[in-house]
């Protein structure tokens, strides 16, 4: 993995695309804050907006259409775009604005619907899934990224 420097304010290091682990895509919503959860990508495309479907992520804001935008999954190369639907107030991946061509995601990626930020997030396999039942206090560790929760000790089976 490279350092590398998009052209925007979000730098650092990220998967390149296509060098995928095995393991689970997700599209953690982070601002607004009180829209805050995270959603793990299973079809082979979904929809976000305020009225995305039953297999859709629902982001419920004033900014974001209908159907804002769809997030493909392309399994022979485990790699994720996401294409804008013609939404009203555009879609915006690492401050490169999304058009009718797909935009590739890569791991950290900042997905930007209309006001809402999501983050995609490609854990690698063998992390565990976010669990209520770990002994780990939530506020020492906070957040349920992979990285965190890898952090955070598993019980222990006897």
């Amino acid at each position: 993995m490279a350092e590398r420097n998009l052209g925007t304010t979000v730098t650092g290091t990220r998967s390149r695309p296509g060098a995928r682990t095995p393991g689970r895509s997700l599209l953690h919503v982070v601002f607004p804050t009180e829209l805050r959860r995270a959603f793990e990508l299973r079809a082979a495309e979904t929809t976000v907006g305020r009225d995305p479907g039953l297999d859709g992520l629902l982001v419920d804001h004033g900014t974001i259409s209908r159907q804002h935008a769809r997030v493909a999954h392309s399994p022979g190369d485990g790699a994720h775009t996401v294409v804008d639907l013609g939404s009203r107030n555009g879609t915006w991946v690492d401050g490169v604005r999304a058009t009718g061509e797909p935009r590739a995601l890569v791991g950290g990626s900042v997905l930007r619907v209309g006001d809402a930020l999501l983050v995609y997030e490609q854990e690698p396999a063998g992390v565990p899934a976010p669990d209520s039942t770990t002994p780990a206090s939530h506020d020492a560790l906070p957040g349920d990224a992979a990285a965190v929760r890898a952090l955070r000790p598993t019980p222990r089976r006897r």
